[in-house]
């Protein structure tokens, strides 16, 4: 079973599977399970930035200390995208709502 907790007064949040628990970025804005072993994670790693990870969660921790799978600017998404996940056809969706000069 899969639990999220949070403890905003100190920036962390935490992810309990099983027996194991993970410190998340301080900021995560979307996580989700696929397929029972994988997790889906999109962190907000600074103010113009947002981070993907994909992993199983077992090696989540490892994950999230390695380099993200993708890295999406703020600047072209704007600040508040939303994010969608199509799991049949392995396809993450962002959308913002940003002006393109």
């Amino acid at each position: 079973m899969l639990f999220q907790s949070a403890a905003y007064k100190h920036h962390t949040v935490s992810l309990f599977y099983g027996s194991s628990c993970f410190l998340l970025p301080s900021n995560p804005r979307f996580l989700r399970l696929i397929d029972d072993t994988h997790c889906l994670l999109i962190a907000q790693s600074s103010h113009e930035t947002m981070e993907v990870y994909m992993s199983r969660i077992y090696t989540l921790d490892e994950t999230l200390r390695g380099a993200p799978k993708k890295t999406f600017h703020l600047s072209k998404l704007g600040q508040d995208p939303l994010f969608a996940v199509d799991e049949s056809r392995r396809l993450l969706v962002a959308y913002g709502n940003c002006e393109v000069e």
